[in-house]
């Protein structure tokens, strides 16, 4: 929903889905679609109007009425989920409801308990903190009461958020951790136990990260006390809670390195501890998850050259039930490998250890012909380009222990073609399988095709011929022989193919589209322009006739066509190759992509032609003939005018095509280049005036021709062009963040902030307007609006794909307070 007439489209929408509903649960949802609803087109106007007055009434219909079982909870649930709302009522009414949701009493503990923790989320969007721990504390208490001094498993996720925020945002580092003590003396039973440690060591990783203290100190102090509490409590035989513990120490090495700590004990605790708790892993994926999240760590905190360092050892001491199930290590690891030894550059002293585990993941490849991921050892993919004779020695060694296998000479020579670039000792190996009679079809035409790319082709003609023999009717062995007498100089051997080819495929009911196409084009390329044109004259109609909408748009007609050209072309037909060329971009329909390729076809049929100033005139006495313009050829005619810097010429093709198609922003672009390479800015103002007429929403138009003003020393022309900018687009964020850039290059920073606060008005549920208000609030130095816009910004919780604003937010506002 992003205007206010597709808010009222729903809304009436709703009306009539309300005369058919009949129970009281129906209405109210239709009430909170219709709350939701209005609740954003109040966000998106200028002014909230009655979009906000018919939400706050939405919302209290929402409320009225009884209540089914359970029916409470949901609603609070869809109340929190609406966030911290803008406008003073709705916020309100929103934690009104929720306050007396959770002040009834008659319904089951377990949703008392849920209600409120939906309660204190609300309140903490709204930075009512205290509220929102009193809220939590009293209903964990109430709850804890009902089950006989002990909170169950299900009260977890309120327990969690409760401690969570008292350590992260209260920084009652203390009281969380009392909290957790007492939880831990009468837990509900032994995974409760574990569950509530792992939340304890969250606890004492927050006072690290922020410089906090517990009864274990804090600091270096406190660093040291959780290091040794991890490694005992590590000692354990449950492997979830040992994982768990895994991910929550490597998250502490992270927290005490932000906060200036040195991790001190992070290496002999990957390389010589952590083995030890591996050695007692029983399932694979999770032998290798923990694996890699300590692998990360140390990479992250130590460098690269460590990381690779664990990842090798654990190559080395992989278990044999690890390395051979699915989730090895190479399955698992390879990628961080290849990466991490392109990130060093140079191992070192672990080169010989790296290179052992690669040449033994590709020899089990190549023996197997069964690849894992190609990672090291493969072009494309993290390549360790240094050791490529080591793999070419391994893939020789594998084929000189299976020379008698077709198979193995197919596997390993498509190996050495595309993963390191050796197609000569591909075809040696090929080849080599030939000589013994091991190469079934496929292994001949991998010949075939590795010797064409070689461009040996004499060597492939025996090769292509006993394929022909063995499949006389598969279309593409015969136009490969074909190519090979034509690149050999055997014209009488390739006419004799190409007629014998025809006269076959006619006799045996084979003459159909794509063995057409394979002819055609295999002419085309063998420089037989007469026969190509015949084919693709007999081509274009059959496949018009057999697709749907006469194949437009399907890119094979286009292709056609231009293949089509291209062999006119080459016959000295300027006229009836432009005129394919022309069908080509025609055909291709709305796909704007293949057009422009085809237009380029276009173009080079006209670059190349020896008599371009024949077929002007003849292009000109048609248009006067029949009074109809072409205006894709005249801008292609422009175009090439253009790049032989004939700019007269250009621009008089460029206008004309212009006047026939005026809503072609392409031949306006063009038309500016050649204005601007014949040194005329008057010239290219004028055509961006005319393309802002075309295009008048396209502010990016306005911003160039702001641009140019300026260079002309035309200012005030200048500065109405970069108004526009906003007037043209006043309810749009972009408009206004491209004008506070352009004010803030000016070095008029106040203009800027105005323009970022519209931009902050129009999309309210993005933070990069408030973000890039607050910088500019910085720079001007107001502070206290600056704090205004950081609190914005830290009250509501920003979707994931912003990255982490309220970091950003928080940077900024230590940048604020450090200010005298």
């Amino acid at each position: 929903m992003r205007d206010e007439a597709t808010v009222d489209s729903i809304v009436r929408h709703l009306g009539k889905v309300r005369e058919r509903v009949k129970t009281r649960v129906d209405q109210r949802a239709l009430d909170f679609l219709e709350l939701q609803a209005e609740r954003r087109a109040a966000e998106l106007a200028n002014q909230p109007g009655p979009h906000a007055g018919k939400a706050l009434a939405a919302m209290k219909r929402a409320f009225k009425g009884d209540w089914d079982a359970g029916e409470r909870r949901l609603m609070a649930d869809m109340l929190a989920g609406l966030g911290r709302i803008q406008g003073e009522e709705l916020g309100r009414e929103q934690l009104r409801q929720l306050a007396e949701l959770h002040a009834y009493r008659d319904q089951p503990a377990e949703d008392r308990l849920q209600i409120a923790l939906r309660l204190a989320e609300t309140l903490w969007a709204y930075e009512r903190l205290d509220e929102a721990l009193d809220t939590l504390e009293t209903a964990l208490a109430e709850f804890r009461e009902v089950n006989k001094g002990t909170l169950p498993a299900t009260a977890n996720t309120a327990l969690a958020r409760f401690v969570w925020h008292m350590a992260n945002d209260a920084r009652h580092f203390a009281r969380a951790e009392q909290i957790l003590q007492a939880e831990i003396k009468r837990p509900a039973n032994v995974q409760q136990t574990y569950w509530l440690k792992e939340r304890l060591f969250e606890v004492y990783t927050q006072a690290i990260r922020y410089s906090g203290s517990v009864s274990l100190g804090s600091g270096q102090t406190l660093y040291a006390a959780e290091l040794n509490l991890f490694l005992t409590e590590l000692d354990t035989d449950n492997p979830s809670h040992r994982n768990q513990l895994i991910d929550l120490l490597c998250s502490f090495f992270r927290a005490a390195k932000g906060a200036k700590l040195e991790p001190a004990g992070l290496r002999d605790f990957a390389f010589q501890t952590f083995p030890k708790f591996l050695e007692r892993e029983t399932t694979p994926n999770n032998y290798h998850y923990a694996s890699g999240r300590v692998a990360d760590t140390l990479r992250d905190l130590l460098g690269a050259q460590t990381g690779l360092e664990f990842l090798i050892e654990c190559f080395e001491n992989e278990p044999e039930w690890v390395r051979n199930s699915f989730y090895s290590a190479w399955q698992r690891h390879a990628d961080l490998l290849g990466q991490w030894r392109a990130e060093v550059k140079d191992p070192g002293k672990l080169t010989d250890r790296l290179l052992r585990i690669v040449t033994s993941e590709l020899r089990r490849d190549l023996r197997s012909r069964n690849q894992a991921r190609r990672c090291l050892y493969y072009r494309h993919s993290n390549f360790w380009s240094e050791k490529a004779t080591n793999f070419l020695a391994v893939a020789n060694d594998v084929w000189d222990s299976q020379r008698s296998s077709g198979a193995a000479a197919k596997y390993i020579g498509a190996y050495l073609r595309d993963g390191l670039n050796e197609t000569a000792r591909a075809i040696e190996i090929l080849a080599e399988a030939l000589k013994v009679n091991q190469l079934d079809e496929q292994g001949l035409s991998q010949l075939a095709q590795y010797q064409h790319e070689l461009e040996r082709f004499e060597d492939s003609i025996p090769v292509l011929a006993r394929l022909v023999a063995l499949r006389p009717d598969t279309i593409q062995y015969s136009t490969r022989l074909m190519r090979a007498y034509f690149k050999t100089g055997r014209e009488g051997k390739l006419r004799g193919l190409l007629m014998e080819t025809d006269r076959r495929f006619h006799e045996k009911g084979l003459w159909q589209e794509h063995n057409i196409g394979e002819l055609a084009y295999s002419c085309l390329e063998n420089q037989r322009h007469k026969e190509s044109v015949a084919y693709y004259k007999e081509l274009i109609p059959l496949h018009q006739r057999t697709q749907p909408n006469r194949g437009i748009g399907n890119g094979t007609l286009s292709s056609y066509y231009g293949y089509l050209a291209e062999a006119q072309a080459a016959l000295k037909q300027t006229v009836e190759a432009v005129e394919a060329a022309s069908g080509a971009v025609v055909s291709w329909g709305a796909n704007q992509s293949n057009r422009d390729s085809a237009l380029n076809s276009l173009r080079s049929v006209l670059a190349t032609a020896p008599d371009l100033g024949a077929y002007v005139e003849h292009l000109d006495k048609q248009v006067q003939e029949t009074g109809l313009e072409n205006p894709i050829v005249r801008q292609a005619l422009g175009q090439v005018y253009l790049d032989r810097n004939d700019y007269g010429n250009a621009v008089r093709h460029l206008r004309l095509a212009a006047e026939a198609q005026p809503n072609d922003r392409r031949t306006y672009d063009l038309l500016v280049q050649a204005y601007d390479r014949a040194n005329d800015p008057e010239g290219a103002i004028r055509q961006l005036l005319a393309s802002v007429e075309l295009s008048r929403r396209d502010i990016k138009l306005y911003q160039t021709l702001g641009e140019r003003f300026k260079n002309l020393e035309r200012d005030a022309e200048a500065e109405r062009a970069y108004t526009s900018i906003a007037e043209m687009q006043p309810n749009e964020s972009e408009s206004h963040a491209l004008l506070a850039e352009i004010r803030q290059a000016q070095g008029r920073w106040p203009e800027a902030i105005e323009q970022w606060q519209q931009v902050v008005r129009v999309r309210t549920l993005e933070p990069t307007g408030l973000l890039k208000l607050v910088e500019a609030q910085i720079h001007e130095q107001q502070w206290d609006a600056a704090r205004q816009t950081i609190k914005a910004l830290l009250a509501k919780d920003w979707p994931e794909r912003f990255g982490d604003v309220r970091r950003q937010a928080q940077d900024m506002k230590v940048r604020i307070e450090m200010v005298p």
